[in-house]
């Protein structure tokens, strides 16, 4: 009785270590696949709010440029074109 006692405990204790090899070996297992997925979902949202950003930068810089052209390049030519005028009609008297 008492070896069959023993015999028990024994095979007991080798499933519950068995159990637990697999559990962790098979969470080690997911673990690896998970985040390959998760990284190319994550890589996709990115992605996405990477070219809105964009989009507003670029959205941002072209009135940034127009205002630039409106405000001082177009006043600054207009006055090199008065001064060569005024020059112009000096030299012709």
């Amino acid at each position: 009785i008492k070896d069959f006692l023993l015999l028990c405990g024994r095979i007991l204790l080798l499933l519950a270590l068995l159990t637990l090899i697999i559990s962790v070996t098979t969470s080690w297992l997911n673990s690896f696949k998970s985040p390959q997925v998760y990284l190319k979902e994550e890589e996709e949202k990115n992605e996405k709010r990477q070219k809105l950003v964009r989009k507003k930068q670029q959205e941002a810089q072209g009135e940034k440029a127009s205002r630039y052209i409106e405000n001082v390049l177009k006043p600054h030519q207009e006055m090199k074109l008065r001064k060569l005028e005024e020059r112009f009609y000096q030299m012709t008297g």
